[in-house]
C-alpha cells in the first residue's frame, strides 16, 4: 500500500511515536483538513535529527521544494504529491473511504510487521506508534 512512513534513523517504530505525537500538536478543531496535512509533513520533513519522511512501498524521500512535496525514487525521478485533507464529521453524514491501489491482503506484511512492533515494544509509546502508523497509513 503506498502510504508515508516516518524514520528515526532506521527505526521506523520511534518515527512513527514522532509523527503521532506531532499530529496531536498541530491539531486543534477549527484547522482546515489540508493545512493539517501538509503543515504535519512539512513539519516532520524538516525535522532533523536523524526523521526522515518516505513515500510508496520502495520508501522514496520525500522532500519539499519549491512549495511543492516530492517524492525521489531510486532511479532520482522526482514525483510532485498533492496532498489534500477532508474533515471527517459525523454530523455531515460524509463518508469518505479511499481506494487502496492495489488489493489489501489480510497477511501483508507491513501488517506483521505492525504486530510485531507492537508486541515487543517495552515502553509506554506503543500507543503512540499505533496511533502514527494509523495516520500515516490513512493517507493514499
Amino acid at each position: 500500500m503506498s502510504t508515508f512512513k516516518v524514520y528515526k534513523g532506521t527505526d521506523e517504530v520511534a518515527g512513527s511515536i514522532i509523527a503521532a505525537t506531532e499530529f496531536n500538536a498541530l491539531y486543534t478543531n477549527t484547522i482546515n483538513s489540508t493545512k493539517l496535512f501538509e503543515d504535519w509533513i512539512k513539519k516532520l520533513i524538516n525535522m532533523g535529527g536523524g526523521v526522515r519522511v518516505t513515500y510508496g512501498d520502495d520508501d522514496m524521500a520525500v522532500s519539499f521544494q519549491n512549495n511543492k512535496f516530492i517524492a525521489t525514487d531510486a532511479a532520482g525521478t522526482q514525483h510532485e504529491l498533492k496532498l489534500k485533507g477532508d474533515n471527517d464529521d459525523k454530523s455531515t453524514k460524509k463518508v469518505m473511504m479511499i481506494k487502496p491501489g492495489q488489493k489489501p491482503e489480510l497477511n501483508d506484511q507491513y501488517l506483521s510487521n505492525i504486530v510485531a512492533n507492537i508486541k515487543a515494544a517495552n515502553q509506554p509509546d506503543a500507543m503512540a506508534y499505533l496511533l502514527g502508523t494509523i495516520l500515516l497509513r490513512r493517507c493514499r
